[in-house]
């Protein structure tokens, strides 16, 4: 996989495969492309050259919701939130994606029954939170946390669409 910008190679001729089950770390020094790189995997920048290949399925410059509701999510360095919105209501929201791919599965009604949608909705959110050690902060809005706060409500959000393959950028930082 390749990325230019102009003259600029941003990431140049890197392969690799991942397995299911595998953690994978990409280090480097600020500049090196791991943004990119992980930028090219999530379809918000296509590529220069060559492929991007999930489940057997090139989705190189793909869009990135399709990418997205293909299982492929990422993170990102500094997460875009609603400053008025609490943690929950982030993470409430960020299921929207779960939910789209439930319903393209034929998984909708075991999802969303008739009542017990939101309570359903509201426990996988609780328990996401307290995964990523959220919970008492979950009232809050997001306007009150902190830049390490924030990289983790992004994971919870990401953790909310039930990845197959989850791309952390920059996840220590903060």
């Amino acid at each position: 996989l390749t990325k230019r910008f102009g003259g600029l190679v941003a990431v140049s001729d890197v392969s690799f495969a991942i397995n299911k089950g595998e953690i994978i770390g990409i280090f480097g020094p600020n500049g090196s492309g791991k943004t990119t790189l992980l930028s090219l995997l999530a379809g918000l920048l296509p590529p220069s050259a060559g492929r991007v290949v999930w489940k057997g399925r090139d989705i190189a410059g793909a869009r990135p919701d399709v990418i997205a509701s293909l299982g492929v999510i990422k993170t990102f360095q500094n997460p875009q939130l609603f400053s008025e919105l609490s943690v929950l209501e982030h993470v409430m929201i960020a299921s929207f994606l779960a939910f789209t791919r439930m319903k393209g599965h034929g998984r909708l009604r075991s999802f969303v029954s008739p009542g017990k949608g939101e309570a359903i909705l509201r426990a996988r959110a609780e328990k996401t939170l307290t995964l990523c050690r959220l919970q008492d902060s979950s009232r809050k809005p997001a306007a009150e946390l902190s830049y390490g706060e924030e990289k983790m409500l992004g994971v919870a959000m990401a953790m909310m669409c039930e990845p197959e393959l989850l791309l952390l950028d920059e996840p220590a930082s903060g």
